[in-house]
């Protein structure tokens, strides 16, 4: 039982649910178990105790925010109702979500009694994930603080699971604060993106994302997120994506989570075709801009399916300058030159030619003589036809 800072337990929160337990918290968002009173469900309770009335609000629009995503992805906890309670310690903005029954990731790991897991258990466990997370990014919707606590796992760890993603509320709700608000939970070690340090909210966006999922993959994957564990456990193209998903620098990270997956799941083909691919993608920088994440957008940049076609608005406002770098597939230059003598049309042929002579046509003046002999037998013709008919 985690002590109730809001004292809220023994209450009803917009006047619907009975809250029963407080499940913990991270400043001042804080989680509780509660009962819908008609229905005797349970639901799962979020609740932002910040001062400010804008930000009251801006938490609740997000629950919204996430209820639509939730109606299109499975991975993401059904939001159900929101609103404003009048808490005993003053107003108080809530959310309200389904009860997941199950074990945290990490915890499912550990009852698991395994260190890794099959790559096709895997991309079948995440393909959701993925899929929702891609659409979040496109709403601005950055979660920031993805580590295997960040998950619930729905069933047991094996070909039937499915994962549901905590925390999207939140992710919704930090970028319509004024000047944003950093994630008050910070991921565990190994799985928080370096930006997140720094206190920077200009320097969060869905690159942020991406460096949390591709650590959690990499512990399903190997075991572990360290350099050393992929080097071992996974092939070259692979191991080249990850890398790139869990660089230090976000000049030199994927800048979309599509970016990754595509990356990702290339390098996984090569693998199953028998062909090595220990660089299969290259980055070229594209733009150095600047970044704010209150602008609305993903951390100030617009971003889209392909890491290729992304498209900058230069924010009014800044804080920080970041590179953007696009991938696109590597070259291999001889393959590329038969290419393109494959395609080449053939040569005219050299040196001396025998001459043909072109077909004589026929003169006009043959036409014509051919037209009056016609003539001459049809007019002959109807003149014997008649004296034999009248005779």
């Amino acid at each position: 039982m985690h002590p109730d800072p809001l004292g809220l337990v023994g209450t009803n929160v917009g006047a619907r649910y009975d809250v029963l337990a407080c499940l913990g918290g991270h400043g001042p968002r804080v989680i509780y178990k509660a009962q819908h009173r008609e229905w005797g469900r349970p639901v799962r309770l979020e609740v932002f105790a910040g001062t400010a009335e804008q930000q009251r609000k801006a938490f609740v629009d997000a629950g919204g925010a996430i209820a639509e995503l939730g109606a299109q992805f499975s991975a993401i906890a059904q939001v159900r109702d929101g609103g404003i309670h009048a808490g005993p310690g003053g107003p108080v903005a809530f959310v309200v979500s389904e009860w997941v029954e199950g074990p945290r990731l990490a915890d499912a790991i550990v009852s698991s009694g395994r260190t890794k897991f099959a790559p096709d258990l895997v991309l079948e466990w995440m393909d959701p994930v993925l899929d929702a997370i891609v659409a979040a990014h496109r709403q601005g919707v950055v979660h920031g603080h993805f580590d295997p606590d960040a998950f619930w796992v729905v069933g047991t760890l094996g070909p039937r699971a499915s994962f549901k993603i905590d925390g999207l509320v939140e992710g919704a709700w930090r970028p319509k604060l004024q000047a944003g608000a950093m994630p008050s939970r910070t991921p565990a070690t190994g799985f928080a993106a370096p930006e997140l340090a720094s206190g920077d909210t200009t320097l969060l966006g869905p690159w942020t994302d991406v460096y949390g999922l591709a650590a959690v993959m990499s512990v399903l994957l190997c075991g572990s997120s360290s350099a050393a564990m992929r080097d071992r456990a996974l092939p070259s193209g692979v191991k080249y994506a990850f890398d790139k998903a869990l660089g230090p620098r976000i000049d030199a990270r994927f800048k979309t989570l599509a970016g990754f997956r595509a990356t990702m799941m290339e390098g996984m083909a090569a693998t199953l075709e028998g062909k090595s691919r220990p660089n299969p993608r290259r980055t070229m920088v594209v733009a150095d801009v600047e970044s704010q994440m209150a602008e609305g957008s993903a951390g100030g940049f617009e971003v889209s399916d392909d890491d290729g076609q992304l498209d900058v608005p230069r924010p009014s406002r800044s804080k920080a300058r970041v590179r953007l770098a696009y991938t696109q597939p590597a070259m291999s230059v001889p393959e590329a030159i038969a290419n393109l003598e494959a395609q080449r049309p053939p040569l005219p042929p050299t040196g001396p030619q025998p001459v043909v002579a072109a077909p004589k046509k026929a003169s006009s003046g043959n036409f014509v003589a051919l037209l009056a002999v016609l003539l001459v037998v049809a007019v002959g013709g109807g003149v014997i036809v008649g004296y034999m008919l009248f005779r």
